[in-house]
C-alpha cells in the first residue's frame, strides 16, 4: 500500500520537512524495529495527527499487527475502556497526550508497553528498503472505534480486503483520486475517512506511476 517504485519522489510532506518514499520506508523500517521480535499482535497509537503517526501505523503491518487508533482528544475513561477491550500490547502517545495517559494507565487491567513519539530514539537504516505488508485481504488490518455515542465505544474491524476495496471505489469505480493528486490531511486519522482516504488511497495509487 506504499510506492517501492519511485524512492526519491516525495511521498510525505509535513510542516517541518518532506519525505521522500525512500525516507519514509526507512522511517516505517526504524519503527518497525522497536517491536519487530516481540509476537505484537496489536498496537494502538493515542496521539494527533504526525508524521510518526503514519510510520508507527504502516510499522504494525510490518509487523503483522493489527494497529488500533485512538481519538487523541477522547476521554481517560473512553481511552482505558478501548485499550482494556483490545488490548493491545503497544502503544505509541505523544508529549500531547502523555499526561492523560499517565491516568489511562491506572485504570488499566494490564500493562501495556508505552512508547512516547517524542522520546524515540531510532537505529539507522539508511538505505534500507523493505515491505512486508501481511498478504492474507481477510486478515484485519485496523479496528476503528466508535465515538461512543450510545454507550461505550464500539470497535469495528476492517481486513485489508475492505480497506482495498475502498481504495478502488474512490481510484476505480469513481475517479476521485489519481495518481498524480496530492492530498492534503486535515481530519484526525483514528476516523475511518482520513485512514482510508487521506493516507491509505494516495499512498497506494502512486504503486501505479
Amino acid at each position: 500500500m506504499i510506492n517501492t517504485q519511485f524512492p526519491n519522489k516525495i511521498g510525505l510532506i509535513t510542516r517541518e520537512k518532506s519525505y521522500t518514499y525512500q525516507e519514509l520506508f526507512e522511517k516505517i523500517n526504524q519503527y518497525s524495529k522497536l517491536f519487530k521480535n516481540n509476537s505484537y499482535t496489536k498496537i494502538a497509537i493515542h496521539s494527533e495527527n504526525r508524521a510518526e503517526w503514519l510510520f508507527a501505523f504502516y510499522a504494525g503491518w510490518q509487523n503483522n499487527c493489527v494497529v488500533v487508533p485512538i481519538d487523541f482528544i477522547a476521554s481517560v475513561d473512553d481511552v482505558s475502556y478501548i485499550i482494556n477491550d483490545c488490548e493491545p500490547e503497544l502503544v505509541f502517545i505523544s508529549s500531547e497526550t502523555e499526561d492523560k495517559f499517565k491516568k489511562v494507565k491506572t485504570k488499566l487491567k494490564y500493562v501495556p508497553q508505552v512508547l512516547n513519539f517524542n522520546d524515540i530514539k531510532l537505529e539507522e537504516n539508511k538505505n534500507e528498503f523493505v515491505w512486508n505488508v501481511p498478504q492474507d485481504e481477510e486478515q484485519t488490518a485496523v479496528i476503528i472505534y466508535t465515538s461512543g455515542t450510545t454507550g461505550s465505544p464500539k470497535g469495528v474491524m476492517l481486513t485489508f480486503k475492505n480497506l482495498l476495496a475502498n481504495i478502488a471505489a474512490v481510484s476505480e469505480d469513481v475517479k476521485i483520486f489519481n495518481k498524480e493528486r496530492q492530498v492534503l490531511l486535515l481530519l484526525p486519522l483514528h476516523h475511518i475517512f482520513p485512514l482510508a482516504g487521506s493516507m491509505a488511497a494516495p499512498l497506494a495509487l502512486v504503486e501505479q506511476l
